[in-house]
């Protein structure tokens, strides 16, 4: 929370204000979307985010029937047109067009969107863990250090320390 604060404290200075031309409707989308994205990598998220990514693409057994079922259509199809001296293929194309667009997923909502980007990010935010060991070792002790940094400040201000942020219990590498 506070990256995105100093990012956008950052932004009302015209200097830095890259955003500065868009109109206010859309620098408002922007910011709530940085601001959905960067929440979104919190790993408090992370199940969450996951099981809609996975309901909302993983196919209905509806959906992967009717795909069967045009498949075999237009198979059938093609085989006709090939024994047939006269055709042009015209039918096959006709009904590919046509059945296709029965079957065929309408574009992505807005919300849609939003969770395949946090899906995303997320993704490249653990991407040291498809990393060689070594490699993804450094990462951990990384995030770890991180997290501990957060913890001491969190203690600084007398607040209850985070999970995995108390330098004086096991963190991230121990977990």
């Amino acid at each position: 929370n506070h990256h995105l604060a100093a990012t956008f404290a950052l932004l009302r200075m015209p200097q830095f204000n890259f955003l500065a031309h868009l109109p206010r409707p859309d620098f408002n989308l922007v910011r709530k979307t940085v601001i959905d994205l960067v929440l979104a990598t919190d790993m408090k998220q992370h199940f969450s985010i996951l099981s809609q990514f996975n309901n909302l693409h993983r196919p209905s057994t509806q959906r992967a029937a009717g795909m069967s079922r045009l498949s075999a259509e237009l198979k059938a199809i093609e085989l006709s047109e090939e024994a047939s001296p006269r055709s042009n293929g015209a039918l096959s194309m006709w009904a590919s067009q046509t059945l296709g667009t029965q079957t065929a997923r309408l574009p992505l909502d807005e919300n849609e969107r939003l969770l395949s980007l946090q899906l995303a990010l997320k993704s490249s935010d653990i991407r040291h863990l498809g990393a060689a060991l070594e490699l993804h070792m450094r990462w951990v002790h990384n995030l770890e250090e991180e997290f501990f940094r957060q913890g001491d400040n969190e203690k600084a201000r007398m607040i209850p320390v985070s999970p995995l942020f108390d330098r004086d219990k096991p963190g991230v590498t121990k977990s």
